[in-house]
């Protein structure tokens, strides 16, 4: 399983320089991709404020409709990402996306975000 944190869905929709890589991903690991459900809230935000809020909503319910397994946010998942925070100063949403993967055992993410590799127990990938 690979973790993903919004970039990769907003780079996939939006015409961005990463577009067509973004999308070749998505496709090649649809079934090995995981993420939060907090990402469906970044993605439509992003995608909404750039297009508008019909697209984005369709964008987020294709997401939500695929294979792309969305792992639950609760408080144990908050309590560690408040640990997180704290012990690596990074933003409370990186945090959330750490916690989550550090408690459903994922330990690779693809995300352009340099923050993920100051945190032990993270590799960073990001699309070639």
């Amino acid at each position: 399983m690979i973790y993903s944190d919004a970039p990769l869905f907003v780079n996939a929709v939006l015409k961005q320089e990463a577009t067509e890589a973004a999308q070749r991903f998505i496709a090649e690991n649809i079934r090995n991709i995981c993420t939060s459900v907090l990402t469906i809230d970044e993605v439509a935000w992003v995608v909404g404020k750039n297009t508008d809020w019909l697209e984005a909503t369709a964008y987020c319910n294709n997401l939500l409709s695929g294979g792309i397994m969305f792992l639950d946010a609760d408080k144990q998942i908050a309590r560690e990402a408040v640990a997180i925070m704290r012990n690596y100063g990074v933003t409370p949403r990186d945090a959330f996306h750490a916690a989550t993967m550090r408690l459903n055992g994922v330990t690779e993410i693809i995300s352009e975000d340099k923050i993920f590799d100051k945190i032990s127990g993270i590799k960073r990938v990001w699309l070639k």
